[in-house]
């Protein structure tokens, strides 16, 4: 930055609010919520003598904090002066898959932070998928259609040889639109999806409460596309070693496909499915393999910052228009990276230069 731009602020007052949103209900809500609050902000400032209020706010996101802001820019540009992201799955995450198929991935007796997730959004598939299936919410945090296709693959013994992968095109016809009843690695158990027998009734069923959330998931990814607002700034972790994540699902067999008639068995329905908080194994029988098992792997095989992967975190560089400034950082875990030093001053490095835009500040004049 110049020594003019680092003048100039000191001429700006940097008041600091926070939006707080439900995490279950659709970033369109939260976003339509959040230009509420903007006007709310405006109006507090233009109602005292001593702000000179320019009518416009700087955005500082985290998280899926990122996708509710920018869905907030899109609806209005114009009171928004620029926005700064962190660590925002722009292109969603594969882990949402496999935790409502295993539950919450805990790295260990002394992982802290996975256990504490655990405890909030559940341990296994029979936790999670109560509260998750039938929320938009986390349903837009999959993969969306700007995900490097293939994430999800099936492999046999060794996992070297991939029988097949997807999606290769549309992640929702392919992927989120099937359940174990429809094939056994389907995203999730629809028996699990309503244990208490609450939502049923003559005209609604707990599938279709879960089918219509993922079509309110997958209109939302449509809508906000890669939008990003003209003045764009961000961050994101690029952690190879402390902070992996998963940046592909591995489904592997822990035996042999017999005449390598790998379909058929792929594709049939699992009656014997278990559930435990690490992996959900399911079983098959045919006449030429009496037991046949498909894990689901425990690897984490992507750079990261342990929650976002590289693959979507990296979008945010091709946003359109594109981002004027991002910075990739390794050293920080999703959740405290903005206790990162070298992230405070990608931060505030945005901000400044957010600022350098604002209208010259009106001298106060005693009335």
């Amino acid at each position: 930055m110049s020594q003019d731009e680092i003048l100039r602020l000191d001429d700006y007052y940097y008041p600091v609010w926070a939006h707080g949103y439900n995490w279950l209900q659709s970033n369109e809500e939260s976003a339509q919520s959040l230009v509420e609050k903007i006007d709310q902000i405006i109006e507090h400032y233009r109602k005292t003598e001593y702000f000179d209020c320019e009518g416009k706010v700087i955005l500082v996101t985290h998280s899926m904090g990122g996708l509710v802001g920018r869905r907030a820019a899109q609806l209005a540009p114009d009171k928004i002066l620029g926005v700064v992201h962190g660590v925002q799955p722009v292109a969603g995450a594969p882990v949402v898959y496999r935790r409502f198929r295993a539950g919450t991935e805990v790295g260990g007796f002394f992982d802290l932070e996975g256990a504490a997730v655990a405890k909030i959004i559940g341990w296994d598939a029979a936790d999670i998928t109560p509260t998750l299936a039938c929320s938009p919410g986390p349903l837009e945090l999959l993969p969306t259609r700007h995900y490097p296709p293939g994430w999800l693959k099936v492999a046999k013994e060794g996992g070297k040889e991939v029988v097949f992968s997807l999606p290769q095109a549309d992640p929702y016809e392919e992927i989120y639109s099937k359940t174990t009843d429809d094939c056994w690695w389907g995203m999730l158990d629809p028996g699990l999806i309503d244990p208490a027998k609450k939502m049923s009734s003559g005209r609604s069923s707990p599938l279709k409460a879960h089918r219509d959330a993922l079509e309110l998931a997958q209109g939302f990814h449509s809508t906000l596309g890669l939008y990003a607002h003209p003045q764009t700034y961000g961050y994101y972790g690029i952690d190879e070693k402390k902070f992996r994540t998963f940046g592909h699902i591995h489904w592997t067999t822990s035996g042999g496909i017999p005449n390598n008639d790998d379909l058929p068995l792929l594709y049939q329905k699992d009656g014997r499915r278990t559930l435990d908080g690490k992996s959900t194994v399911p079983l098959y029988q045919t006449d030429d393999a009496p037991q046949v098992k498909f894990k689901l792997g425990n690897e984490r095989d992507q750079g990261g910052d342990g929650t976002v992967p590289l693959d979507s975190a990296k979008v945010l560089d091709h946003l359109q228009p594109t981002p004027k400034a991002v910075f990739r950082i390794a050293g920080f875990d999703h959740q405290m990276s903005y206790k990162n030093t070298y992230a405070i001053q990608a931060t505030v490095y945005g901000i400044a230069k957010l600022v350098q835009l604002a209208a010259p500040p009106t001298p106060y004049k005693k009335s």
